[in-house]
């Protein structure tokens, strides 16, 4: 009888023991926004868009991992924003390059390979890896511009040369 007495206080003891140690991992998560009454829209002409970046040697990739060539600046064209003060980015989105999740793949129907594309802000330099918002830029409620640059980058030291194509989506981001 003593021990079962002993073990059902030890019982109560771990339970009671248990509970309080969750006491102590907890927290608060407070989720803020806002509802805008209208959005911007996407004029027709950047809704669909086919970017001709060109054509290179496969040398011009073959310098490294990482390089890049063939730049080619492209734009999307907002319009009808609110009026009031409003802040918006791009993140693009897309099937990624395994060898680097930053790029946007090939699709799967190119002949060539070795490289994905990159997308930069109008700098050039700044690279808008995908699923990442651009940099967010202030929009006035007449149309606005937001330009950008594509870029083939090298995921290999060896660019097999061909015919190659890659689609990616685009969505607006209100901040």
């Amino acid at each position: 009888m003593k021990t079962n007495l002993t073990l059902t206080a030890f019982a109560i003891a771990g339970i009671l023991t248990c509970g309080l140690a969750n006491a102590a991992d907890t927290g608060t998560i407070t989720f803020d926004g806002t509802i805008l009454d209208t959005a911007c829209t996407v004029a027709p002409a950047s809704e669909t868009q086919t970017i001709a970046l060109g054509s290179s040697s496969n040398t011009a990739l073959e310098t490294g991992v990482g390089a890049t060539a063939l730049p080619t600046n492209f734009a999307i064209v907002i319009a009808d924003c609110p009026t009031y003060p409003l802040n918006i980015s791009i993140r693009f989105s897309g099937v990624t390059d395994t060898a680097n999740p930053a790029l946007l793949a090939l699709s799967s129907g190119s002949a060539a390979s070795g490289f994905g594309i990159a997308f930069f802000e109008p700098d050039g330099s700044t690279q808008v890896n995908l699923g990442v918002n651009s940099a967010a830029r202030s929009v006035p409620a007449a149309n606005t511009t937001l330009n950008f640059v594509a870029k083939l980058m090298a995921t290999s030291a060896t660019i097999t040369p061909g015919a190659y194509s890659a689609t990616a989506d685009f969505t607006v981001i209100y901040d």
